[in-house]
Order: C-alpha cells, then sequence, then structure tokens
C-alpha cells in the first residue's frame, strides 16, 4: 500500500532475507525513495574492510558432493578468540562444520536437519593446534586434537543431500549448520585446510598431525588448501581454488597461512536491524498474522490473514531437538492455514505502526481481497463470499 510519500508493507525481516529454511515477518513503513547506495566500508592500510566478514569461499563442483559419504575435515588453526567457523559446508538441513566453541574445538554434522556434534574438552586458543572432524561410514563422529582422539559421538545419518551452500573457510555465511549465529568469523590464523570425502584412520590423522603439510596418498582429498602465495589454490589436483575475502597472508605452520580478521561477534536480531537491506524503515511492527490482504484507508492501514502462532527459529531449534510438543503447534498452525479459526482484521496506525483496533474474522480473506470505500470495509473471502464492515 501506499500514499503521497510512504510505501506499506508486509514481508520477511531483513535479517532472514539470505536465509534459506526460518523466516519471520514484519509489517513496515518506508519512503518512497529509493536509498542512495552505501559508501564503501572502510579499509585499513592492507584494504581490508573494518568489520566485514573474513573469510574464504569456493564454488559447489559435482565432484565436492558430500551426500551419502564419508567425511574428513582438518586444518591447522592457531585462534585468537574463543568463537569462530574454522571450515563449514552447508546449513540447517545439511552439512558440516569444524568450528571453535568457546575457546574448545568442535564438529558439527547436520543430516536430514538432525544435528549432532562432538566437543573437545581442553581450550586451544593462542597456540598452534591440528584439528579433524571425522564422520565415518557408519555414522559415527569423532574428534581429533593433535592427532589425538578428544571425543567421539553418534551422528543420525550421513548427508542426505548436496548442500546448497558452497564450501567456506573462517566462515558460515548464509544459515548455520550449527547453533551458532551466522557467520560467526573466525578470529586467527588457519593453514592447510584439507576435506577428505572418506573417513582417515586415527593413525593417518596422528602422522598429518606430526608432519604438518603431509596428505594421506590413495584417499578422496578433495580439497587441500595452500596459503603460500596470498591466494586459496587447491593443490590437490581437482583445482577447486578458493577465492580469499578479507584475509591476510603471513607466516604459518607450513609456509605462509592466513589470518582472519572479522568480528566473531553474530549479527543483531531485533526489529530494526536492516540484515541484508540498505531500505531503511520509518518503523517496523511485528504483527500477530501472515497478511494476505491490506488497504488503506486514511491513517489507518488494515491488514487481515491468518494468525501466525510459530516462532519460526525456536520452531526449528525444536524440530531438530525431536521435541514432540512442537508437532502439535504445527498441527495447529496448519489448521490456521486452512482456514478453520478464520481470520484476525488488525487496524495499524500508519504514522507510527501501533496497533488501533482488532477484530476476528468468520472466514480467510482471499489473496488481495479487501477494499475501503465510503466507511466501509469489504473482505472478499476464500469462500467466495463478501463481507461489508462499516460502524457501528
Amino acid at each position: 500500500m501506499f500514499d503521497q510519500d510512504k510505501v506499506y508493507g508486509f514481508g520477511r525481516k531483513a535479517q532472514y532475507l539470505k536465509w534459506t529454511t526460518t523466516l519471520e515477518h514484519q509489517l513496515y513503513a518506508s519512503t518512497k525513495e529509493a536509498p542512495k547506495k552505501p559508501a564503501p566500508a572502510p579499509t585499513n592500510r592492507r584494504g581490508q574492510k573494518a568489520g566485514g566478514v573474513s573469510m574464504v569461499r569456493f564454488d559447489k563442483p559435482a565432484s565436492m558432493n558430500p551426500k551419502g559419504k564419508a567425511v574428513t575435515v582438518e586444518a591447522w588453526v592457531k585462534a585468537e578468540k574463543p568463537n569462530g567457523v574454522v571450515i563449514a559446508r552447508g546449513g540447517p538441513l545439511d552439512g558440516f562444520a569444524l568450528i571453535v566453541e568457546k575457546g574448545r574445538p568442535a564438529f558439527n554434522v547436520r543430516a536430514s536437519s538432525a544435528l549432532s556434534q562432538v566437543i573437545g574438552d581442553e581450550k586451544i586458543v593462542g597456540e598452534w593446534a591440528h584439528l579433524a572432524g571425522v564422520l565415518t561410514a557408519d555414522k559415527n563422529l569423532q574428534l581429533f586434537v593433535n592427532g589425538r582422539l578428544v571425543a567421539t559421538g553418534h551422528a543420525t545419518g550421513l548427508l542426505a543431500t548436496d548442500p546448497k551452500q558452497g564450501l567456506e573457510i573462517g566462515a558460515d555465511e548464509g544459515s548455520a549448520v550449527g547453533e551458532y549465529t551466522s557467520p560467526n568469523g573466525f578470529n586467527g590464523l588457519i593453514d592447510e585446510p584439507r576435506v577428505y570425502l572418506e573417513a582417515l584412520t586415527p593413525d593417518e590423522i596422528a602422522a598429518n598431525a606430526a608432519q604438518p603439510g603431509r596428505t594421506v596418498a590413495g584417499r578422496a582429498l578433495i580439497l587441500s588448501t595452500s596459503f603460500d602465495k596470498g591466494g586459496a589454490r587447491d593443490v590437490s589436483g581437482k583445482k577447486h581454488n578458493g577465492k580469499p575475502e578479507g584475509t591476510l597472508s603471513v607466516k604459518g605452520k607450513v609456509g605462509n597461512a592466513l589470518k582472519f580478521t572479522a568480528s566473531a561477534q553474530p549479527r543483531r536480531r531485533n526489529n530494526n536491524n536492516q540484515g541484508g537491506s540498505i531500505v531503511k524503515h520509518l518503523w517496523n511492527q511485528d504483527v500477530p498474522l501472515l497478511a494476505r490482504a491490506m488497504v488503506l484507508a486514511g491513517d489507518t492501514l488494515w491488514v487481515a490473514g491468518p494468525e501466525d502462532v510459530i516462532d519460526e527459529e525456536a520452531s526449528f531449534k525444536k524440530l531438530t531437538e525431536k521435541d514432540q510438543e512442537i508437532q502439535k503447534m504445527l498441527k495447529k498452525q496448519d489448521g490456521i492455514l486452512d482456514g478453520k479459526d478464520g481470520a484476525k482484521l488488525i487496524a495499524y496506525s500508519a504514522k507510527d505502526g501501533k496497533p488501533v483496533a482488532e477484530y476476528k474474522l468468520d472466514a480467510l480473506p482471499a489473496w488481495d481481497g479487501m477494499a475501503a470505500a465510503n466507511d466501509r470495509l469489504y473482505v472478499v473471502t476464500a469462500e467466495g463470499g463478501i463481507v461489508c464492515l462499516a460502524k457501528k
């Protein structure tokens, strides 16, 4: 809806614009004028963006598809802060991530939305450590630090799909594999990252830790990245070269490493967060419905639709934890979307977005099926009827 100088809408919150699974919506008002292109982010003398995401991105060729396969991920790391992603591939449906969490190494595997994790007991911040996470063909999880097995567990399964997100080093942008908030940037040095679509044995991992720079011959090595020339060249023979962003080439464990300097702090999640959008709202408002029809009448914005009873992020977390109560809520929401409970009609002030009045409709409105004229509100229902509302 729009008036002389404002646009009113209902849509996805900006922080969810890059998300593929969970999302929440809001009602908002913005100026009609197109936003100005933001100025480039300030950089330091080495050309790094201040506060930007520091990472290496890889494409997702078919040869890197981990669907139904065992996986080994390893790297030398020297963490400067207690949280950050070392290597990640995938998101909340299927994926894997080798990370540092509260100063301790951890390996996450997401299979058909179910998350499994193993985490070490000892902190590794401030010193070089060889980390390796393994998902075996029989769904065992293993975590190694400096060649020593420090944690084991059981995964719910192997990855059921080829993840939509490509492999990333130093961050997990888009949607996260684990319970951390994307991008969860790593701070510190990463060297000699490797990915095998096969489970290395404990002896092979111990040998890799004892001989920095070593790879295991005859194994399904799909990525072996050298940072010696400042880039991210794949020396596995598969030519899966990466694209560094905001990194520095420094002395590493073997030759040169990349220094990652992005903030490890999660993005804020509040109504005013502009996330992936440069549009600045004049106001925005959480509303307890999913808008199917809107109309602007004077200074009042009328919005109608089925009630929204689901917190998507909380519900997704409960689903991964196999919480049976959430199934009842999802079934209730399905019934509401089918029109079993009618709909809500709510009036909001166009000036500040505050609710003014709320009414109950016996049927769902048709898409964009509402009009205002002559002090009356007309609602076309999904069942084929027309409702006329007027002042008492």
